[in-house]
């Protein structure tokens, strides 16, 4: 299943859109644990995207796209801006430590070329 939205570059949007994902995991059992890693890295990856990408230009958009995969129990959520990106390895300021915890947090983390793409990997905990 996949799912993409189209999020206003507006702070008090990000719960709405953590709730979307949030919403179709604990569909799925997906354990406590892992719920909050995923709530916690999705909120800080559109806050980035939002305040450091878009700069709160209301004229710009934050795409977040799910997909939720059944058959290798795991969600693959994507957040894109549409500033002009950065590189984690130079650009990333002191007090920067959103993406770590995002590092520490989800299997995987990967930016695309330009530094205006993430995408996270988590694997499903269940909870029966």
């Amino acid at each position: 299943m996949i799912r993409t939205l189209l999020i206003p570059s507006q702070l008090d949007k990000i719960q709405w859109a953590s709730r979307q994902i949030l919403e179709c995991l604990e569909k799925e059992n997906w354990d406590r644990g892992t719920l909050f890693a995923v709530r916690l890295s999705v909120e800080e990856a559109l806050s980035n995207a939002i305040q450091h990408g878009n700069r709160c230009d209301p004229a710009k958009n934050v795409r977040l796209q799910f997909d939720l995969d059944r058959r290798q129990h795991q969600v693959t959520i994507t957040v894109e801006d549409d500033g002009r990106g950065f590189k984690p390895s130079v650009d990333l300021p002191s007090k920067g430590y959103g993406l770590i915890l995002m590092q520490q947090l989800m299997d995987k983390v990967r930016f695309n070329a330009r530094g205006n793409q993430v995408k996270m990997i988590k694997k499903c905990g269940l909870s029966f």
